[in-house]
C-alpha cells in the first residue's frame, strides 16, 4: 500500500494515474476517521472507569507468594510453569 502523496507506480497509465491518488486519498481518509472513533471510544470507557486492556494472571496475593518463593531460592522457571505464566512475566512480576 502507498502512502498518501507517494508517486504512482510506473505500470499505471498516465490517464489513470488520478483516479489511483483519489483511492488512496479516501483510503487514508476512511483510515483516520476509524482511528479517531477508536480513540474516542477508548476514552468514553475511561470516563465511565472501565479497565482497558487484559485482566491480571494472578492476584495480589500469588504475587507476594511468588516473590517470596524466589527470595527462598525456589527455581524460576518451575515456579512460572506452577503457575501459568511465562518466565518473563515471572520476571517483571519480581521487578514490581
Amino acid at each position: 500500500m502507498h502512502q498518501l502523496g507517494q508517486v504512482c507506480p510506473k505500470r499505471i497509465a498516465d490517464s489513470s494515474r488520478g483516479r489511483y491518488q483519489f483511492v488512496l486519498t479516501r483510503r487514508h481518509i476512511r483510515t483516520i476517521s476509524i482511528k479517531e472513533r477508536q480513540r474516542e471510544g477508548i476514552e468514553a470507557a475511561k470516563a465511565q472507569g472501565k479497565k482497558l486492556g487484559a485482566p491480571a494472571k494472578l492476584t495480589a496475593e500469588q504475587t507476594a507468594e511468588i516473590k517470596a518463593r524466589v527470595e527462598q531460592g525456589d527455581d524460576k522457571s518451575k515456579l512460572a510453569k506452577e503457575y501459568g505464566i511465562s518466565r518473563p512475566t515471572l520476571y517483571k512480576l519480581i521487578a514490581a
